[in-house]
């Protein structure tokens, strides 16, 4: 959501789309995760990257309309600011971002500032998105909930897919826990794999992309915790548990209880362990279903959907 000001500015947030990325002459805009807007450099040798962007939105308001425009670029860590002039070239509002290793710090955040005249005074009438560019991911990890699995397309009603797809050929996504943990998405559902590879999907589709990609992330993540759960229990002697041998289902057992606000994961197994009665393995899985929601982004992509089309 916007700020608010005692002017009038548009209600939505902007998109910005990063159009194309050259790191030290390089074509990388591969880099650029339109889901998380995130650009991660961490762990490569670079000393200047430069960004394309652009600022565009469906909206429109009688009487206020963009007469400039910049990106902001702010880091924290070095109280740095630059800002990059946008242009308008028919289709949105354009500029070209040039960033240092040196300058980004750590991480850096590129937003669009949309302006006017309002009265006297120019006055900045709209924001868009924010982008996060990562040289340092130490210093900005992804969120605890972020899945630790790989995705891998597969139609389900294909012979060739492996058993666990094929007991469901209307299925989207499950969880093949045979070798570590991969995540199988339905290449067979029409449209399903192209909206969830949508370079900055406008509106409608956005929401539909958060929706899916949000609830792909909960099926796997909870998936994988009842496998964690269910060898937990299995192997518990006496009221001694002992974390899964699957280190896939360690990590999303240190995801849960962070996001629990537990102190350790062996409180969590603990907790697992001492529910012995329904009520408690009920109370305790209703804990964590509500946590793996709001970890993975369901939560909140479905209260940003639900506003959208209320606003719409």
């Amino acid at each position: 959501m916007s700020p608010l000001y005692p002017w009038p500015t548009y209600p939505e947030l902007w998109d910005l789309e990063i159009e194309s990325i050259e790191i030290d002459g390089h074509d990388s805009i591969a880099l650029a995760d339109d889901a998380a807007y995130r650009v991660e450099l961490d762990g490569r040798e670079w000393a200047s990257a430069i960004f394309r962007v652009r600022a565009t939105t469906s909206h429109s308001i009688d009487g206020l309309m963009p007469t400039s425009g910049y990106v902001v670029a702010s880091t924290t860590q070095s109280a740095s600011r630059s800002s990059f002039t946008l242009a308008p070239d028919g289709s949105g509002w354009v500029a070209i971002v040039h960033l240092t290793k040196d300058a980004v710090a750590g991480k850096s955040i590129l937003e669009a500032h949309l302006t006017a005249l309002i009265g006297d005074r120019m006055r900045v009438i709209a924001r868009s998105h924010t982008w996060e560019v990562i040289s340092d991911a130490g210093v900005a990890p992804r969120p605890a909930g972020a899945p630790p699995f790989d995705f891998t397309w597969v139609d389900f009603r294909s012979p060739e897919a492996p058993k666990i797809a094929r007991l469901d050929p209307h299925a989207y996504c499950v969880v093949d826990l045979t070798d570590g943990a991969t995540v199988l998405l339905n290449e067979g559902i029409e449209g399903f794999k192209e909206i969830l590879h949508l370079k900055s999907p406008k509106l409608e589709k956005r929401r539909l992309q958060g929706l899916l990609g949000a609830d792909v992330a909960r099926q796997a993540t909870t998936a994988m915790l009842r496998a964690a759960v269910d060898e937990v229990t299995s192997t518990a002697v006496e009221g001694d548990v002992q974390p899964p041998g699957n280190p896939r289902l360690v990590e999303v057992l240190d995801a849960v209880s962070d996001g629990m606000g537990l102190s350790t994961t062996q409180e969590l197994l603990a907790r697992i362990g001492a529910a012995t009665t329904m009520d408690e393995r009920n109370r305790l899985w209703a804990d964590m279903d509500t946590t793996v929601a709001r970890l993975t982004g369901v939560s909140s992509a479905l209260a940003a959907a639900c506003k959208g089309a209320i606003d719409a």
